[in-house]
């Protein structure tokens, strides 16, 4: 299985220009573009906001389950879940890496909508676990 690359960025809402985030770089390019979903004024929950914070990034490092009823972890929202979110499901496999894959639309009075199942990545955990080490010492 090929194996991805995580970095993050700097970004700016669409809509608010004066609001920023850290965005999900793979292999250097943004996840919405990924996803084909870049027209969409989503942000990722990191760097904008620090009520969450520390919750969803124990998420992604799954440390902790997630706190979606549909069990699903926010990538990005739009600023919460009830007006809308890509999501995903985050699983470690048995060879050491870190899979993100089931990617969808969702908010909080529909579920899933939307889903994009094509894309899957997968990252190395020691590196994966050093971008959110690096993502933290920067926001």
């Amino acid at each position: 299985m090929k194996i991805d690359k995580l970095e993050f960025a700097i970004r700016q809402r669409k809509r608010n220009r004066e609001q920023e985030y850290r965005d999900f770089l793979i292999n250097g390019k943004s996840l919405l573009d990924h996803l084909r979903l870049a027209y969409m004024d989503l942000v990722s929950p990191f760097g904008w906001s620090e009520s969450c914070e520390d919750q969803i990034l124990k998420e992604f490092r799954l440390e902790r389950l997630p706190t979606l009823d549909s069990g699903r972890i926010m990538f990005y929202v739009c600023p919460d879940i009830g007006c809308g979110a890509i999501t995903g499901l985050i699983t470690r496999n048995t060879e050491g890496q870190i899979e993100w894959m089931g990617f969808g639309y969702e908010n909080d009075y529909e579920g899933v909508k939307e889903q994009y199942p094509d894309f899957h990545f997968c990252f190395d955990e020691a590196d994966y676990l050093q971008a959110f080490r690096q993502l933290t010492d920067k926001i």
